[in-house]
C-alpha cells in the first residue's frame, strides 16, 4: 500500500458521484477511488499530528474503514470538507 502518493490522479468523476456510485452499489472499489484521492492529504494531517509514520499509517486506515459505514448512512454535499469534520 503506498502512502506517499500524488492524489492529482486523472478521474473525471466528482466526488459526489463517486459517493452516489457508492452508496447504490456498496462496491469498495469506487470507495478506493475516493480513497486514491484524499490518502495523502488525510495522511498529511495525520502525521502532522502523530508526528510518527506507522501511528499516522494506522489513523488513515482506522479513518477510511469508518467512511465504509459513514458514507452509507451521511448526506454528503462536500466531502473534502466533511471528510475534516
Amino acid at each position: 500500500m503506498k502512502f506517499i502518493k500524488n492524489s492529482t490522479e486523472n478521474n473525471s468523476r466528482s466526488d459526489l458521484e463517486l459517493i452516489a456510485a457508492y452508496k447504490k452499489t456498496g462496491g469498495l472499489d469506487v470507495l478506493g477511488q475516493v480513497y486514491n484521492r484524499y490518502m495523502s492529504l488525510v495522511y498529511g494531517v495525520c502525521f502532522n499530528y502523530f508526528k510518527e509514520e506507522e501511528q499516522s499509517k494506522d489513523a488513515v486506515m482506522q479513518i477510511f474503514e469508518e467512511l465504509v459505514v459513514k458514507l452509507r448512512i451521511h448526506e454528503v454535499q462536500n466531502f473534502k470538507s466533511w471528510l475534516h469534520v
